[in-house]
């Protein structure tokens, strides 16, 4: 482990995994929380011809979809995929 400017680096990049980690952690729990989606259902607002009460679930797959993307580069440019 090598320590530059008070910033310890793995080489093993269990960091980065933490951190991909706590991101998709907070994606299901948005995902998986009714109390948000509930509350926005109240809201009839339009937004691109759609009510946010469906952007809100469409929002929450594609950061899930897009974290899985970013993994997915970061692990085949580190040649670690399975």
């Amino acid at each position: 482990m090598s320590e530059s400017a008070g910033i310890s680096v793995d080489a093993s990049g269990s960091g980065v995994r933490r951190v991909f980690g706590v991101f998709f952690v907070v994606a299901y729990l948005l995902a998986l929380l009714p109390p948000i989606y509930i509350g926005m259902t109240k809201l009839h607002d339009v937004v691109l011809g759609l009510p946010i009460s469906v952007w809100y679930p469409l929002l929450d797959c594609l950061f899930a979809l897009g974290l899985c993307i970013v993994l997915y580069v970061y692990e085949s440019a580190r040649e670690e995929l399975d």
